[in-house]
């Protein structure tokens, strides 16, 4: 008997606990990426109530005047779905940003939630530098022997992209076809590797530009040295 009552509380006590709204967000941080400085950026925050109980999002509020918070609806059934739609202006901002946006609700165990946007907010008139890729693999190499690989970097923005410096290992060799780069254009540079350290299994190549919100490429060279 005092089994069974035990049995009984627990499973009535849990339902308190399960009882009552609950918002869940997919993400809560999201990067818009790159921006031109006076436009505005759009990004949605998408959540959903697994509460059993109606939820209901009492504000939103944003840390400045840039940041702009939507709602369609303030109340939502169990289950039911949503969407917090955020807009940045971007003008008066340079390089890196990041704004937050406060969500109050009546979640009883998350009555608050911050929500965070992030991106790059470049010049009207600037180079934008993009790597084909972030990283390349040689595979199995041979000491003292040569190994080529290529990467392509592209300028997505409106003045010519400079590469103005390239620092890396003595084992690499990096050649340009040209150190400026036309915008909406590309090239393909060659990565030539002679390795001679056996131990060591990756390096970071660096690619130093005058892209103001991204001033340099990162390119990691990974590789596997075998026997001669």
């Amino acid at each position: 008997m005092k089994r069974t009552i035990l049995i009984g509380f627990i499973s009535v006590f849990s339902l308190v606990l399960s009882a009552g709204s609950a918002i869940k967000f997919n993400q809560t941080t999201v990067d818009f990426g790159n921006v031109q400085s006076g436009k505005t950026a759009e990004v949605k925050f998408e959540f959903e109530n697994i509460g059993n109980e109606m939820l209901i999002i009492h504000d939103i509020r944003a840390s400045c005047g840039c940041t702009a918070p939507a709602l369609a609806k303030k109340e939502y059934a169990p289950g039911e779905k949503g969407s917090i739609s955020v807009r940045f202006n971007s003008t008066g901002y340079r390089a890196r940003v990041s704004k937050s946006i406060a969500v109050r609700s009546n979640d009883p165990a998350l009555t608050t939630v911050m929500l965070t946007i992030v991106g790059n907010v470049i010049d009207t008139a600037s180079a934008l530098a993009k790597l084909s890729s972030e990283s390349i693999d040689f595979g199995s190499v041979r000491h003292g022997k040569s190994f080529t690989k290529t990467v392509s970097i592209s300028n997505d923005g409106n003045v010519d992209l400079e590469i103005k410096e390239v620092q890396h290992w003595p084992d690499f060799t990096l050649i340009f076809p040209a150190k400026r780069i036309p915008p909406k254009h590309s090239i393909e540079v060659k990565v030539n590797f002679t390795p001679m350290d056996t131990n060591t299994q990756v390096a970071l190549i660096k690619i130093v530009t005058n892209d103001p919100a991204r001033s340099y490429l990162l390119l990691k060279a990974e590789w596997k040295t075998t026997a001669k």
